[in-house]
């Protein structure tokens, strides 16, 4: 009578690998169509280590042949060596030193990934060589060990640098893509292998690599996706309050919120010098966009300073004339060209002005200021109440409108003598657009009050100013009707594909 543990094993062999190889057949199939790095473990399981494992079965279960024997060994051999194969692409399925999106597996540093590959590869060496060829490496091991000491000797550094780096893959204080600094040098992590960490200085367009010895005995100052804080400075004259100066300061953020870690920028004053009042303007962001944020804030604070009629100190000896203006001090360097003249004639020349006579067109310009904005400065913003009617001077303005599903859609793109912000004029009224310098811009803003004067005053132009704020509703009424209804289209469009 056949031994029950032999029908088992029969079992197993005739009909068990079977299946399992048509299992892992369809299993890397699928797996490979959706380009699944686990495709591939499973294809060389399938057809390196199946057949040698079946055979080895066969040949210790079926036929009773001794382990000791040299042809059971080199099937064993045979199998190990499938196995390492197989264990490889396996361990590149579930383990990967890159951000990946692909579900269950693990992004690890460079040098713990080579690591494990490292320890499982000789776990099977040894098993290979002790277990199956019964070769004795304690007299290798001692050998080994007195060799040891010698190559220790000989490369200090670079064991240091190997020691050091496991030792950091155990602390992990950081992991690649990190902002971190090290001794002065900050860059993002790149890459963590046996001997060093290379970091990325895109600032400069360069790469760093600091060995693993020296990064050991650094102070490591890690940002992580926090980012940092920076800051630009300015100087503003003493007879700027800073009340108004750090009122002002808070708005040059306003369009670089996603450049920010904190959605807004903090003005503080740092000290009081020789030739004005210091200010520091901090912001967080990600240490890549220093300067070119640093760029933008300190253009922005230049036409900051001009529209605010700041004045921004020299270091040497400069006398400055002063008027007052609605009880502010209005400061113009000697010299200075008197714009009122210049100001009239521009006001005279707008066809929206020219049912006015010209003792109003003067004393419009008395009202009248100029306003300078630079390349990408909100001047109006939807949702927010305009504080005057204005007039592009010099540059172009794009105006554009939020529509309802969120998105920014183009109204026009404003030159010399257009006008927007005609919702001033009445109170609580939220401006429907927005309105952006696309360069270097200078616009005349004419107060709500004085626009109010002139309804008031002069029937004819309180007419065809009704008529403007009528047809600039209708304008952004019906783009956003027509964004509104392109959205449905293409969302119902969407539903009869699917």
């Amino acid at each position: 009578m056949i031994e029950s543990n032999l029908l088992i094993w029969l079992f197993v062999l005739g009909l068990g690998f079977p299946v399992l190889n048509l299992l892992l057949y369809e299993a890397s199939e699928r797996l490979l169509k959706k380009q699944h790095p686990l495709a591939l473990a499973l294809s060389r399981l399938r057809k390196y280590v199946l057949p040698p494992l079946a055979l080895l079965l066969v040949v210790r279960i079926l036929f009773r042949i001794a382990s000791t024997e040299p042809s059971t060994r080199v099937l064993e051999t045979l199998t190990w060596v499938a196995v390492v194969l197989s264990v490889i692409p396996l361990l590149n399925a579930f383990l990967t030193t890159k951000k990946t999106s692909i579900p269950g597996q693990i992004q690890v540093p460079n040098l713990l990934f080579q690591t494990i590959r490292a320890v499982v590869i000789l776990l099977i060496l040894y098993r290979v060589i002790d277990g199956i060829w019964n070769v004795d490496l304690s007299g290798l091991v001692a050998a080994l060990g007195v060799g040891s000491l010698v190559v220790a000797l000989a490369l200090q550094d670079t064991l240091s640098n190997l020691v050091s780096g496991l030792l950091l893959l155990i602390a992990s204080p950081f992991k690649q893509g990190d902002w971190i600094e090290v001794n002065g040098i900050r860059g993002q992590v790149a890459d963590q292998n046996w001997w060093s960490v290379t970091l990325n200085s895109p600032g400069w367009e360069k790469k760093i690599t600091i060995p693993n010895g020296a990064l050991s005995k650094a102070t490591i100052e890690n940002f992580a996706a926090e980012g940092i804080w920076q800051c630009c400075k300015v100087s503003f004259s003493y007879d700027d309050a800073p009340d108004r100066v750090l009122s002002a300061l808070k708005t040059i953020s306003v369009g670089f919120e996603d450049d920010l870690n904190y959605p807004q920028v903090y003005p503080y004053i740092d000290s009081f010098g020789d030739y004005g009042i210091n200010y520091s303007i901090w912001f967080k962001a990600q240490p890549y966009g220093k300067y070119y944020l640093y760029n933008q804030f300190s253009a922005r604070i230049y036409y900051l300073a001009k529209r605010h009629n700041f004045t921004i100190p020299y270091p040497i000896g400069v006398q400055y004339n002063y008027e007052c203006k609605d009880g502010i001090p209005n400061k113009i360097p000697n010299g200075a060209e008197n714009r009122f003249q210049e100001m009239a004639d521009f006001l005279r020349s707008l066809p929206y002005l020219f049912s006015l006579e010209d003792t109003k067109i003067n004393q419009l310009a008395t009202k009248a200021k100029y306003k300078s904005y630079g390349s990408g400065e909100f001047i109006v913003q939807q949702g927010v109440e305009d504080k005057g009617f204005y007039f592009v001077y010099t540059g172009k303005v794009r105006i554009f409108t939020k529509i309802r599903q969120g998105d920014n859609h183009e109204v026009s793109s404003m030159i010399r003598g257009d006008a927007f912000g005609e919702l001033a004029i009445f109170p609580g009224e939220i401006s429907p657009i927005t309105a952006v310098a696309e360069q270097a811009t200078e616009v005349v803003l004419i107060p709500a009050e004085a626009v109010m004067e002139l309804i008031e005053s002069v029937p004819k132009f309180g007419l065809e100013f009704s008529q403007f704020i009528e047809q600039r509703r209708k304008t952004v009424a019906f783009l956003q009707d027509i964004s509104s209804e392109s959205h449905h289209t293409t969302e119902n469009n969407g539903k009869v594909r699917s």
